[in-house]
């Protein structure tokens, strides 16, 4: 190593005798860096710039990550509330699980109103493993009606119940029920408010579901009340199922059949066609049969006048089969149900990336809990309770000693001097006054001067924006073909693009070094005095990487 030291210092003594030549040499070798940082420094800055963008990336997909694992459990509990309704385990719940992700993906109903829906169809008593089916015919009459999938479903699923009949009637069901929308003056929220209060006694009668459906068309179509209109129908039928002794005896007189044997033989339609012909109409002769004032107006709303309309009603109800449908396909391509879709669409998304991560979510909570009860029990009977006494007292100490600051403080406003605050403010009253040119507020000509002192101010304001905004349009139009040109780059360049960027990273710095030897050698130069103690340090210097190379480095 002596050698080598020796060695370097002749190198150096003979640079100090160059004199002039080295000052030459040294130029060249500047100008030689200077020209390679010119090259490597900005693919060395554009590679860091990428590497920034893809941190930025990552950081993003953390995000990313957080939000899936949210919405999944988001999704999870929804649907564990709805489970709790089923005493089934195993595969046949992941399925529903997976066929209402699946049905959510285009639907137009959000996740949390489907899943609340299928809670809602097998509490009702719909089969779990039919639910989703009450569900999608519940959503088609919602949007074919104008209403909302909850109140569709409970009307649907309760009007099926009450007439004893499954799911495989759910689409009539649901024609029927938008008929009479369509037909009457009623809404499904309407109908889902009221329709319960006389199906039990229409089906317990024999008057079936298109029969009173017609009937509901026709009453509320004469501008009754949906729930006034059910009233009535219920009171109308009740009285025919249930007649009065008089009603019975005046029957009798009139030769015509009058009961709960007639209207299901009958149905409600011939029952009051038979009392119309009998009685020619006559409010005072119908009265005697339908009790009641809401009974006897039911009765009226479907015979005289609206006798016609009951019957084109039950045409109308006849041939409603597939009107759902229809409806359902003109009303749900709107922007308000495309939006939901991609909504929908993007939350399945982050569902599906959630999902796999919520047990190990889960652990992770479980583990963050347990080490808070640590600490909580050693707060309680271990060594942290020490500092927490020793906080408390601090804290104790605080509140004296504000409280006697509060105690202190009337008496040291009253003997402090606070001409320094009143001089502060008059100054900041003056400069804003000077801002207007001392205008006098407090007069018509002193504010016109202040607004248009502000107007030109804006005026001047909006012209910059308005500028800067014009230079941005040949840059956004040069991005723009930037981009294109991107994407159309082979993959391989892309990569050796990178491999570049990195190797002028390296480049820079090394650059940067070798600056910095070309400022030594020219001091070297210029100075014999140098000469040992940069052979010293460069001595030195080579010492210690052949420490870093090892013996026979």
């Amino acid at each position: 190593m002596a050698d080598l030291e020796r060695s370097v210092a002749i190198i150096f003594e003979g640079v100090d005798q160059m004199g002039a030549g080295v000052d030459s040499a040294t130029k060249r070798l500047d100008s030689i860096v200077g020209s390679a940082q010119g090259v490597v420094d900005p693919i060395a800055n554009a590679t860091a710039g990428i590497l920034k963008f893809e941190a930025a990336l990552v950081a993003g997909g953390v995000a990313v990550t957080s939000l899936a694992v949210k919405m999944a459990g988001d999704f999870d509990a929804q649907f564990k509330e709805a489970t709790t309704l089923v005493d089934d385990t195993g595969e046949s719940l992941d399925k529903l699980r997976g066929d209402i992700l699946a049905y959510g993906r285009d639907s137009t109903q959000s996740y949390e109103q489907i899943n609340a829906s299928v809670y809602g169809a097998i509490s009702a008593g719909v089969e779990y493993t039919q639910s989703l089916d009450a569900v999608r015919q519940a959503e088609q009459l919602a949007v074919a009606g104008k209403g909302d999938l909850d109140s569709s479903l409970t009307v649907l699923v309760s009007t099926l119940n009450a007439y004893g009949d499954g799911m495989d009637q759910a689409e009539r069901y649901s024609d029927l029920l938008f008929q009479t929308v369509r037909s009457g003056q009623t809404t499904l929220p309407e109908l889902s408010a009221s329709l319960a209060q006389v199906t039990k006694t229409a089906s317990s009668g024999g008057v079936e579901f298109d029969v009173l459906s017609a009937a509901i068309a026709t009453i509320t179509a004469s501008g009754a009340p949906t729930s006034q209109a059910i009233t009535q129908i219920r009171a109308a039928i009740s009285s025919i199922i249930s007649p009065t002794q008089g009603a019975l005896k005046y029957a009798e007189e009139l030769g015509i059949e009058f009961g709960a044997t007639a209207l299901q033989s009958k149905g409600l339609e011939g029952v009051l066609r038979e009392v119309e012909e009998a009685t020619g109409g006559n409010v005072e002769s119908m009265a005697k049969l339908f009790s009641g004032s809401e009974a006897l107006n039911g009765a009226l709303g479907l015979t005289g006048t609206g006798a016609q309309r009951f019957a084109d009603n039950l045409d109308a109800m006849a041939n409603s089969a597939g009107a759902t449908e229809v409806a359902y396909a003109k009303m749900a391509d709107t922007v308000e149900n495309n939006n939901q879709r991609i909504a929908n669409a993007f939350q399945s998304t982050l569902i599906a990336i959630g999902d796999p991560l919520l047990n190990e979510f889960g652990g992770i909570q479980q583990a963050i809990a347990a080490i808070f009860n640590s600490i909580g029990a050693s707060v309680s009977d271990g060594q942290l309770q020490e500092f927490v006494g020793l906080i408390e007292g601090v804290m104790g100490s605080l509140e004296q000693s504000l409280l006697d600051v509060a105690e202190k403080l009337p008496e040291a406003l009253e003997a402090a001097d606070l001409s320094g605050f009143v001089g502060g403010f008059e100054a900041v009253r003056d400069a804003v006054a000077g801002l207007f040119d001392n205008a006098d507020l407090s007069t018509a000509e002193g504010l016109v001067s202040v607004i248009e002192t502000l107007g030109s101010g804006v005026k001047l304001l909006g012209e910059f924006t308005a500028g800067a905004i014009e230079q941005l349009v040949p840059f956004m139009e040069t991005l723009a073909e930037l981009v294109q040109w991107v994407t159309k780059l082979d993959p391989d360049m892309v990569a050796l693009g990178g491999a570049i960027g990195g190797v002028s990273v390296a480049a820079s710095g090394i650059l940067a070094g070798l600056g910095g030897l070309v400022t030594l050698l020219k001091a070297l130069g210029g100075s014999s005095g140098a000469v040992p103690v940069a052979t010293r340090a460069v001595g030195g210097l080579l010492t210690n990487l052949g420490k870093f190379a090892g013996p026979g480095g």
